[in-house]
């Protein structure tokens, strides 16, 4: 999982390189002891440095998020539901972490995160989920192997059935919902959706 955190020290005349990345990697290795943090830039045309954080490398994200037949499309199925409970623990940590500094960026695994804990707080529990993810990369990358700072600027769409629901997420990299939809799975629920 990457997150970025734009360095507000840059424009400072008392800035002094690696500072604002030594004191991220301290603060935040709480939640990972094994994360990496370097330095990197998201400027487009101009520079931007930002500090790049990589966190639960341990987890076997590639199992997960597997390119579909379109491309650019990644669906998520089997792996998930084996280890729901392992994904909430991430995102409580996520949370945590949130709550000392939110990244100006995320990825879409940290996007899927926050979406899982809002439809956990609208259904009170998942048991059984489908997830397809659509990326729309304003950086014209849709590599999810590359790192964060390769594609900042991207929007996530996610389409998640539950057995009570189907939710269509838009989340930008930034954070921020821009869209959600939820429908009904049955056919009465499809007169009150229309």
């Amino acid at each position: 999982m990457d997150l970025i955190f734009i360095d507000p020290t840059y424009d400072n005349p008392n800035f002094i390189q690696g500072e604002f990345c030594r004191k991220l990697k301290k603060e935040f290795i709480e939640f990972d002891n094994n994360l990496i943090a370097s330095e990197g830039d998201i400027g487009h045309g101009a520079d931007w440095p930002v500090v790049l954080i990589e966190l639960f490398k341990d987890v076997d994200w590639s199992s997960i998020f597997k390119i579909g037949a379109i491309p650019g499309i990644f669906l998520l199925g089997k792996k998930i539901n084996d280890n729901l409970d392992g994904w909430f623990e991430i995102s409580k940590k996520l949370k945590q972490l949130f709550k000392k500094q939110f990244p100006d960026r995320i990825d879409e695994k940290a996007a899927l995160l926050i979406i899982l804990e809002d439809i956990l707080d609208t259904e009170g529990q998942i048991e059984n989920i489908d997830i397809t993810l659509k990326i729309h990369s304003y950086d014209n990358n849709l590599d999810v192997n590359d790192k964060l700072t390769n594609r900042p600027d991207s929007l996530y769409i996610y389409h998640i059935a539950t057995k009570k629901a189907f939710y269509i997420y838009g989340l930008m990299s930034n954070g921020s919902i821009s869209f959600k939809h939820t429908y009904g799975k049955f056919w009465h629920d499809y007169l009150e959706d229309i």
